[in-house]
């Protein structure tokens, strides 16, 4: 499988072996060593794969920032958020699937 454009794909229909239905995808129990976790993979996908790299390593850089910002005076921590803001981040942070999205900080607040 891979991706066409829509005038190859236009071509290739008409042709003898070709056809834009889905493919069947037989999905098989995998279970987890190590935390007896339980999932359901499809064919062809190997354990480590099945999940959204980009989606763990945005969680990862989120908790980072939560522990961070938690240690932080005020001054740090309006430094930090205003440092995270000038990245690519949050552009690719709004890229994400409205499921998979992440939250990240914006202001501090004061505890009185």
């Amino acid at each position: 499988m891979r991706q066409v454009s829509q005038f190859e794909r236009a071509t290739k229909l008409g042709q003898d072996g070709y056809s834009d239905a889905r493919p069947a995808l037989d999905k098989r129990p995998f279970v987890n060593r190590r935390t007896g976790q339980v999932i359901r993979l499809s064919d062809g996908i190997d354990p480590g794969r099945g999940h959204n790299p980009g989606l763990s390593r945005a969680m990862t850089v989120v908790r980072r920032v939560d522990k961070q910002l938690a240690t932080a005076g005020e001054a740090q921590a309006r430094e930090a958020i205003a440092e995270i803001w000038q990245t690519s981040l949050p552009a690719i942070v709004s890229k994400l699937p409205p499921t998979e999205r992440v939250q990240l900080p914006v202001a501090v607040s004061r505890v009185i």
